[in-house]
């Protein structure tokens, strides 16, 4: 039914937007009357020299463009192309809306390439171009600090860009890909006034030997640097002292972007609450390498909402080394190399409430912990992309290692020790290549993953369920998980004018290796507690994959549809014996309209089933952290997942407004659920096999707009959210509902010489549980304003506020207010400058915040930083 309704909405918008205009058609061509591709058409008023809408001819010099409902008479057309001289025609709208064939003529010489441009936004075809300059303020100092104020354009809180609400795929320096997905360090240090444009690719496939074949409704960024910039050494380095105690501050930043040759090096340290991490993050989905399974750990509280830099105590270094060089023939050889060193300090209280049916469960523990994390990531890559042919070649290799302390617990605190060790390496290729109008694909993947983990808790407190009334003096979980994999897959393509097939076919093979005993210690011995808590698991997985694809791409639809089908088979040596044969289909399916040039609609439509990791299929229970034992109970574990997204898009680079309008619904079936049993604050989880699933529905509207008389940029975006699921608590089944409503504003203007950024987040959080008829109300406001004002001798101040206020039903609403200073000194023209900067100036010590997750609402309480202040020095190279 939702379907068949949203399948109606469409059309009817589609009706509707067609009433709302008109729709000039025409040809243009050659004076010898040859079709012309590219040609532009600028549509304007007889009485304004303002376009109204713009256009490109196709392959066949035919064009269509949009004429506003409110156009009544005359209007002028403007044809102008490469090599030909520009013909202006009057034409009247009353009698007819086909254009009579355009002709134009040779020029003698070669005329500058014309664009529409809209003050700060430009585009041509599907690139929309950016002028870095319009956007940039005084203040700005990094790339991101520009993008943030780019209507389209969104950067999350963990430096993911989105342009119109999807996360782009590939993000390029000078068309050259340097970073892979880790495009934060870029985003953060490359000085803001070395970069000219910042450009959107939209529909964009970053492998080029199949851009006539595959179809792609993502988009990409590509960084456009200035002259001055181009081949030269530039970066930023930065120098910072400040107390109480002695806090530091410091990074090294150089790079070099040249037409042949990319190098991008970072080291930064501090100790003063900023998370320099993040800028290695992998942001983009389809880039991943193999992550570490907390099998064990220590539970800590849940990253709040408010700046990490209020709550982060921390001794972090940061090093990353990114190197790109072209070779002969269209190929380039890639370096990544990253290292971090951090150590962080946690102090906070959590006071969880799980709802089940019939019963109420509260925990509440404090917790003391001190994380120390080391990690090592590389790769190196030999890659050619070209219209004709893709290969890559690389290897890829890590290490990380953690080190955790904490004391935990209430009111008994237990003394916790974690240790975690993980190390991964692949390696990986793939070949494309493009023979007259066949694409002939092989690829193949190998590696290993894993590492042993150890976590010791003394005093146990955890008796009740491991030995009656007998005292423990200390448990000890030891667990290690290892992965042995590889898979090759091959792939023709056949591409016949708008229509294109593929096939592939997969076959892959996996091993798995799990072994996890507990052990308890009485007067200093160790012994294993039961057989019945000692893992030893191995598990051999086999798959096979066929995917035929079909695509269409015509002027107006880009349709795409593929259904895998898989032979999946499972063999672990459980007690149960537990083999498992599978033959299983999905679908992915999606549609893109055109209905103008500023308007556009897609639609995916997937359903998909896959196996959760072996491991899972354990019989046998382990300590998972101090206060949960978990049984799987031997089920092969699978999942069912099927979805319906919309979305509408609009934008006007005229006018530097964007748009877009998303409507989803998800459905997901597991085949088993975790019964939970507790005794106090002791969990006790037994998977049971059964069906379990959870439905969720989302919409949101986003709109941003710039302008250019004010110097503003605004956004507003509302969002709603209804989950639904179940949870077994001994044995008794109970239902829950999570709906959520947000509402989002950014603002930035200039008012004379002050500055003023503003970011707030309003959100109503609705739960209940089973039948009941009352529910479980969160509120929660957050924002953040920045004032910055401009003064003599080079001189710039800045205010910061930011507050978060929340309340629930059962208690009184809490307000927290922060407050920052700085004061920076432009000291050389070359970007040098010196601030002082003064954090928390209120001296708040503690903070709370409430989240609601499914059937369970938690408060948590973090110590802050006290009030600190920091002189620092900033160079650009």
């Amino acid at each position: 039914m939702f379907r068949i309704v949203f399948f109606i909405c469409c059309l009817l918008m589609n009706r509707i937007v067609a009433f709302g205009q008109k729709q000039l058609q025409g040809k243009v061509l050659s004076a010898e009357g040859r079709s012309l591709k590219d040609v532009q058409i600028i549509l304007s008023l007889l009485e304004k020299n303002k376009p109204l809408a713009f256009a490109f001819t196709d392959q066949n010099g035919a064009f269509v463009i949009s004429v506003p409902s409110t156009v009544v008479d005359s209007v002028v057309i403007k044809f102008s192309a490469m090599g030909y001289e520009t013909k202006t025609l009057l034409f009247s709208t009353r009698t007819t809306l086909i254009v009579p064939d355009v002709k134009l003529a040779s020029s003698s010489k070669n005329l500058p390439d014309v664009v529409v441009k809209s003050g700060p936004v430009i585009q041509r075809r599907d690139t929309i171009s950016y002028d870095v300059k319009a956007f940039s303020e005084k203040q700005d100092m990094v790339l991101a600090d520009v993008l943030r104020r780019m209507p389209g354009i969104e950067v999350t809180d963990n430096g993911t860009v989105k342009y119109q609400g999807r996360a782009i795929n590939r993000y390029y320096i000078e068309g050259l890909n340097l970073l892979d997905a880790k495009y934060g360090i870029a985003n953060n240090n490359i000085p803001v006034g070395a970069v000219e444009q910042v450009q959107i690719l939209e529909n964009h496939q970053p492998l080029k030997v199949l851009d006539s074949v595959s179809i792609s409704n993502r988009a990409a960024l590509n960084i456009k640097l200035t002259g001055a910039a181009k081949n030269t050494l530039i970066g930023r380095a930065k120098i910072g002292l400040g107390v109480p105690a002695l806090l530091a501050d410091g990074e090294l930043v150089p790079m070099r972007f040249a037409k042949t040759e990319q190098v991008l090096l970072s080291y930064k340290y501090n100790n003063a609450g900023f998370n320099y991490t993040g800028e290695l993050a992998n942001l983009t989905d389809d880039i991943t390498a193999p992550a570490k399974t907390p099998l064990l750990g220590i539970p800590a509280a849940s990253l709040p909402s408010f700046s990490q830099q209020r709550y982060l105590f921390n001794n972090q270094h940061v090093l990353s080394l990114n190197y790109l060089k072209k070779l002969k023939q269209g190929k380039e050889l890639k370096v990544n190399m990253d290292f971090i060193s951090d150590i962080q300090k946690q102090n906070s209280g959590t006071q969880t409430i799980n709802y089940f049916g019939t019963d109420t469960v509260r925990i509440q523990e404090n917790q003391s912990l001190r994380l120390r994390d080391v990690q090592l990531n590389a790769q190196v890559e030999l890659v050619s992309n070209t219209e004709h042919r893709y290969s890559i070649d690389g290897i890829r290799f890590g290490y990380s290692g953690s080190s955790d302390r904490g004391l935990i617990g209430f009111p008994k605190l237990s003394e916790q020790k974690l240790r975690d060790d993980f190390m991964w390496i692949e390696k990986y290729g793939k070949l494309i290549r493009k023979v007259k109008k066949w694409i002939h694909g092989f690829h193949y993947q190998a590696g290993f993953h894993g590492g042993p983990q150890q976590l010791n808790i003394a005093p146990d407190i955890s008796g009740y369920f491991l030995s009656g009334s007998l005292p423990i003096d200390s448990l000890m979980q030891k667990a290690n998980l290892e992965k042995w994999y590889a898979k090759a897959s091959y792939t023709v393509a056949l591409s016949m004018g708008r229509i294109s097939f593929e096939q592939s076919a997969t076959i892959g093979y996996s091993r798995s290796r799990y072994e996890a005993p507990l052990y308890k210690y009485e007067n200093e011995k160790a012994s294993v507690i039961a057989d019945s808590i000692h893992n030893q698991f191995d598990a051999d997985e086999l798959s096979a994959v066929y995917v035929p694809r079909l695509n269409y791409k015509g002027e107006k639809w880009k349709f795409t549809a593929q259904v895998p089908v898989t032979l999946f088979m499972h063999q672990n040596n459980n007690l149960q014996g537990n083999r498992l044969t599978r033959l299983f289909g999905a679908y992915d399916v999606s549609g893109q309209y055109t209905i103008s040039s500023r308007l556009n609609v897609l639609v995916n439509w997937t359903a998909d089933q896959f196996y959760l990791p072996a491991y899972l299929a354990t019989n046998r229970f382990t300590l998972v952290n101090y206060r949960s034992l978990l049984n799987q109970q031997g089920i092969i574990k699978k999942q069912h997942r099927k979805s319906l997204t919309a979305y509408l898009f609009y934008k006007n680079t005229i006018r530097s407004l964007f748009g877009h309008f998303f409507i989803a619904r998800e459905h997901s079936r597991d085949n088993y659920m975790m019964d939970q049993k507790f005794n106090g604050s002791f969990l006790m989880g037994n998977a049971i096999e059964r069906e379990n699933p959870v439905s969720t529905y989302k919409s949101g509207v986003t709109v941003s707009k710039y302008l250019r008389n004010l110097k503003t940029t605004g956004s507003v975006a509302v969002t709603f959210q209804q989950s639904e699921g179940q949870q077994s608590n001994n044995g008794f089944i109970s239902y829950y509902t999570v709906q959520t409503t947000g509402v989002s504003a950014k603002l930035n203007t200039r008012i004379g010489n002050c500055l003023l950024d503003y970011a707030g987040q309003l959100s109503n959080i609705r739960s209940r549980v089973g039948d009941k008829k009352s529910w479980n109300h969160t509120r929660n406001l957050g924002y953040t304003v920045a004032v910055s004002y401009a003064l003599p001798q080079q001189y710039l101040i800045k205010l910061g506020i930011e507050s978060n206020r929340f309340s629930t039903d059962n208690g009184a609403p809490r307000h927290f207010l922060f407050s920052d200073v700085s004061i920076r000194k432009n000291i050389a023209s070359n970007g040098m400058s010196i601030d002082l900067f003064w954090q928390n100036l209120f001296n708040l010590k503690q903070m709370e915040t409430i989240m609601v997750n499914g059937n369970q609402i938690m408060t948590q309480t973090y110590q802050l930083r006290p009030s600190q202040c920091m002189l620092r020095l900033h160079f650009n190279l």
